[in-house]
């Protein structure tokens, strides 16, 4: 199925990518595949985490589940640097998933907050 979807950083409020997502659901996740001319994105949802995987120059992969402590890893030409993730909101609901996560890599951090709107095509249509 395709949706439309927003996804948004926060700490920015940039829109990050605005568009038509493939949507495929099973009984355990939710997987949406969407991209733009640089990166192809795969956000796998599930009840309890979620997977993040970046696909552009550096492949980035990130498994993020709330309260816990994760893996992540960028993989470059250059070789792999792996990640320690701590996420500390992850919120899905039928329309959005949200989380804050931290990703730690010696004594360096960054902090991100995404949101991920989702809206189906059938419901786009019944606006109009």
């Amino acid at each position: 199925m395709k949706t439309k979807i927003q996804l948004i950083d926060k700490i920015s409020n940039q829109v990050i990518y605005e568009g038509k997502a493939l949507i495929e659901s099973d009984l355990s996740k939710e997987k949406l595949v969407f991209q733009d001319e640089e990166r192809t994105y795969v956000w796998k949802v599930f009840e309890k985490g979620l997977i993040i995987e970046t696909i552009s120059e550096a492949n980035v992969h990130l498994t993020l589940r709330q309260d816990h402590s994760t893996q992540g890893h960028i993989r470059t030409d250059f070789g792999q640097i792996d990640l320690q993730c701590s996420t500390t909101l992850y919120k899905i609901d039928k329309n959005y998933v949200e989380v804050v996560y931290e990703l730690l890599q010696g004594k360096d951090s960054q902090n991100f907050h995404f949101i991920l709107y989702k809206m189906n095509e059938e419901e786009l249509h019944e606006i109009h």
